[in-house]
């Protein structure tokens, strides 16, 4: 929860204003994951092991594209992404990969441990997010971001 709330601030430097969502997932996610992580099964067997992590990480790029496009404030990590991408002005995609691959490097470096559901979901949360956002709006680009499909004809 601690990081969440330090994510928003470093969000807001990068002209990233936060929403009711914002301030209200990082302590939602850490009651919910404290309460849920002790209660799930061990997946068993790689194949569905790495299907669990595929699946995963799909579904959280959708729920990311969802809370962006709801406008009611994005997850902290979010926020810096969006941040980021307006600031560097580079895909949302690259802009997420460079944002995992830094955060996997450093906790790798600090020693923790790197594993290939990490990579996979580092390599697939950004394109992911944003082939959501294209779906769930083909005729309403981000700001700042010319809509890659084109809209319909209007009557």
């Amino acid at each position: 929860m601690l990081v969440g709330f330090s994510l928003v601030l470093v969000a807001v430097g990068l002209r990233s204003w936060p929403g009711p969502g914002t301030l209200i997932l990082p302590v939602l996610g850490g009651v919910t994951l404290d309460y849920l992580l002790p209660h799930l099964p061990v997946i068993s067997g790689l194949p569905l092991r790495l299907a669990s992590v595929l699946v995963a990480s799909w579904m959280m790029a959708l729920g990311g594209a969802l809370m962006i496009r709801a406008s009611v404030g994005v997850a902290a990590w979010d926020a810096v992404m969006l941040g980021l991408r307006r600031v560097l002005g580079r895909p949302l995609s690259l802009t997420r990969i460079a944002m995992e691959a830094s955060v996997l490097a450093a906790g790798w470096l600090l020693g923790g441990s790197v594993g290939v559901g990490t990579v996979i979901t580092g390599l697939l949360i950004g394109p992911g997010i944003q082939f959501w956002l294209r779906v769930l709006t083909r005729d309403r680009p981000l700001s700042g971001q010319a809509s890659t499909t084109p809209s319909p004809a209007r009557t």
